[in-house]
């Protein structure tokens, strides 16, 4: 467990200064006030500070494993598989991947891609149950396309 955390954190942590990088060489505008890049910036900054945490908390589990406390997961792996385990966070994975090269390559709308990003990601971490998806479906567009409204009309940034 303690190897495979720190496995994930360096990845993350790699990733994070990838998408900090790139993002230096994203052009602004003059009527910008935060500019394209304060929002990869800022992601990579939170995914970095929290895979810092998950760091300590693993330091912290392995050199303490008795006396902390057991945590709650989000998805419950007790009785699931390994292999079932890892297929969840390669598809979790390719949905990531998936998402930045539709917006990124293909060039299709942030809200759209984001919208099915989303409905995407929720069935998979409901593990498939019709009766959740009228409530997924209605999540999935008004987060992506309120974020869109948020983005493009409230702060006047240009999303891809």
């Amino acid at each position: 467990m303690f190897r495979r955390d720190v496995l994930l954190v360096f990845g993350l942590l790699v990733v994070c200064g990838v998408v900090a990088l790139g993002s230096a060489n994203l052009r602004t505008s003059s009527f910008e006030p935060l500019g394209p890049a304060a929002f990869p910036l800022g992601l990579a900054s939170v995914i970095a500070c929290l895979s810092l945490v998950l760091l300590v908390q693993s330091c912290m589990q392995a050199r303490y494993k008795s006396r902390l406390p057991k945590v709650v997961e989000a998805i419950p792996t007790e009785g699931v598989s390994p292999l079932r385990q890892s297929w969840l966070a390669a598809a979790m994975m390719a949905l990531a991947i998936g998402f930045g090269v539709a917006i990124g390559i293909l060039r299709i709308d942030f809200a759209l891609a984001s919208a099915i990003f989303l409905l995407a990601t929720m069935t998979i971490m409901t593990r498939f149950r019709l009766r959740s998806l009228p409530l997924i479906l209605a999540i999935s567009a008004a987060t992506a396309f309120g974020s869109d409204y948020l983005f493009t009309k409230i702060l006047v940034i240009n999303l891809p």
